[in-house]
């Protein structure tokens, strides 16, 4: 008879951190303006950061499997769960600051270029710990082209809904 090892849970905590950082770095984003736009960024900035996650992970392991260094589903899934919780974990830690700096600014366009900061921050230590965690046994002649490819992508696509969610254009 053979023991079988169960699957581990899902990590409630880092499914609460990739949403609960991206949330307060919107309501810091919306401090200046009413009560509506703060709880409109704030909702928002999850919904940004899991969509964008969703649409473009199924493209990550496509291109994968054809690169033929695809890691198994299981452990793409729990990659991209620690990269959200990476990602969560830094913008916490930086949503204190930008509410500080958002704040105590008189200028719209120094908040943007705030929130630019460290959503780019957080999505560059998500992204890392991503890479990590799939691709660090993998021959780097074939995973760094790719999975840069499939980041600049990614945070582009965010970044655009960003623009049109928290700044309007």
């Amino acid at each position: 008879m053979t023991a079988t090892t169960a699957p581990p849970p899902v990590r409630a905590l880092g499914a609460l951190l990739a949403v609960a950082g991206p949330a307060a770095i919107g309501a810091s984003l919306g401090l200046r303006a009413d009560v509506p736009t703060l709880l409109s960024n704030a909702a928002w900035m999850p919904l940004i950061v899991l969509g964008v996650m969703a649409l473009m992970l199924p493209g990550l392991y496509i291109a994968s499997a054809f690169a033929d260094i695809a890691p198994p589903a299981r452990d793409v899934a729990r990659g991209a769960l620690r990269a959200l919780e990476a990602l969560g974990l830094c913008a916490l830690g930086l949503a204190p600051a930008l509410a500080f700096l958002v704040s105590t600014s008189t200028s719209a366009v120094t908040n943007l270029v705030l929130g630019h900061v460290v959503l780019a921050l957080a999505a560059m230590l998500g992204l890392t710990a991503f890479y990590r965690s799939l691709f660090a046994d993998r021959p780097a002649v074939r995973a760094v082209p790719l999975f840069g490819f499939w980041a600049l992508l990614t945070v582009a696509i965010g970044w655009r809904f960003f623009l049109l969610a928290i700044a309007g254009v």
